[in-house]
């Protein structure tokens, strides 16, 4: 099955101010990040800056590699270059 993923930022009131969403296909990239705002910010300010497709690839016992491509067609947001690492390491606990 094909994943898709959201990197959201500026989430005000987590301990990280940016957290990524990965989940099914099926599913719009819109409809997911609707969904995520109104349960984790009450500000309203965390906003998408990536979107798009993610493979995760076992690498090791204990790691797994994510590569992030294409974009998210509802929101016209593209993947960006430093999603796979950023995602890696938070897959990672790095």
């Amino acid at each position: 099955m094909k994943l898709k993923y959201l990197v959201m930022d500026n989430l005000g009131n987590l301990r990280s101010t940016t957290g990524f969403i990965i989940f099914p296909e099926f599913e719009l990239h819109s409809s997911v990040a609707y969904k995520y705002k109104s349960v984790l910010s009450k500000t309203g300010r965390e906003h998408v800056v990536g979107a798009g497709f993610v493979q995760l690839i076992p690498i090791s016992e204990n790691k797994i590699e994510a590569h992030c491509y294409g974009k998210s067609v509802s929101l016209n947001i593209d993947s960006r270059k430093e999603d796979s690492k950023l995602l890696t390491s938070y897959i990672n606990g790095e």
